[in-house]
């Protein structure tokens, strides 16, 4: 969700944007929200909750964005630290991926 469908779900007239991403980006710090980037001209901003891991589908067409739970975490990050010089552990990640919506195609 984006700070303008915030604002206008949970927000007044007197809490203008910059007070609403000061809010969120303090929330995201200690992981209540998380950060998410899907590519709209702004940051998303999700819930954090515990055992709720899922990635992202966005149509470049219409924005519309699908929630999935399949992670290739494991293998993933085994792959990845193979081919690193530099680092010995992963901790986080976010995998998002973009094309086009059947109702679009």
């Amino acid at each position: 969700m984006g700070i303008a469908e915030l604002q206008e779900e949970y927000g007044s007239k007197n809490i203008d944007t910059a007070t609403f991403y000061r809010g969120l980006e303090t929330l995201a710090d200690a992981s209540l929200v998380r950060r998410v980037n899907l590519r709209h001209g702004h940051m998303d901003y999700e819930l954090s909750r515990e055992g709720d891991h899922h990635h992202h589908i966005v149509c470049t067409e219409c924005g519309d964005v699908e929630d999935f739970d399949w992670c290739p975490d494991d293998k993933l990050r085994n792959q990845i630290l193979k081919r690193t010089n530099r680092f010995s552990s992963l901790t986080d990640h976010a995998l998002e991926f973009f094309g086009t919506c059947k109702k679009c195609s």
